[in-house]
């Protein structure tokens, strides 16, 4: 049901933030809204994180603009659209990682060109690796 995928997709962005060192915690990415347009493109890139569809895209396939598009995912969610996507594809790598998938492979799953490319944008988000963020789980 569309709540158990909600309550869902909770648990796994609030095993996402026991990866990570509590102070390069972000504001918890969201995976549920109350805008079905939103919901929609959510929706495909959990799915599928490897969508490297532009926000152009999405904008025609969803009957909108870009600019209202823009404004929707900066109003429900309070950034922007690039930093919004690049949040839902690394709680997807954190739920994969955790599960005990390979950082090459999980790079490759999302669309990076390879595991370095993932690594530094993993970094960059979270102030830690991949593979330190998982070592740290399963040593506790």
């Amino acid at each position: 049901s569309d709540e158990q995928q909600g309550l869902l997709r909770v648990a796994i962005s609030e095993a996402i933030y026991a990866l990570i060192p509590p102070e390069s915690v972000q504001p918890a990415v969201q995976f549920v809204f109350q805008d079905k347009r939103l919901q929609k493109i959510a929706d495909a890139l959990m799915d599928d994180p490897s969508v490297n569809r532009n926000i152009e895209s999405w904008a025609a396939d969803l009957g909108v603009s870009r600019r209202t598009l823009t404004r929707l995912v900066k109003s429900e969610t309070g950034i922007g659209w690039r930093e919004w996507r690049q949040r839902l594809l690394m709680a997807e790598a954190a739920r994969r990682l955790a599960a005990g998938g390979l950082v090459k492979t999980i790079a490759y799953d999302l669309g990076y060109a390879g595991a370095a490319p993932f690594i530094a944008a993993f970094r960059r988000l979270y102030g830690i690796s991949p593979g330190r963020a998982y070592s740290r789980k399963t040593q506790k």
